[in-house]
């Protein structure tokens, strides 16, 4: 029969090797859990890094949007072209005289 200090002992013994082994589980749980932590990471970095591109992407469009519907001219802007159109406006009128000044002058010449 076994004295008390062996069953201790044995007690002992299969307490400290079950410890050992729930401290090898647990190791291995944590091991994968930080596997699986750094994977979803690295996931979420990705998409992270997707995000300025896809917010770009949507503000360009955007600002096109707003650019057809915001299209304003400046005061500026609408005095030179202003300034423009009466320039074009004199250059038409002097081609139109000239052609009735043409055309008179070959009318006359013709009556000769």
């Amino acid at each position: 029969m076994a004295t008390v200090s062996e069953k201790i002992r044995d007690t002992f013994e299969n307490a400290r090797t079950q410890i050992e082994g729930f401290e090898k589980e647990w190791e291995k749980k944590v091991h994968k859990l930080e596997k699986r932590a750094k994977a979803q990471l690295d996931e979420v970095k990705g998409s992270f890094d997707e995000v300025p591109a896809q917010l770009k992407g949507a503000w360009e469009t955007v600002l096109g949007r707003l650019r057809g519907a915001l299209a304003f001219a400046t005061r500026d802007e609408l005095e030179e072209l202003s300034a423009r159109l009466d320039d074009l406006a004199k250059k038409v009128d002097k081609l139109i005289r000239g052609d009735k000044i043409r055309s008179a002058a070959g009318k006359t010449s013709r009556k000769s």
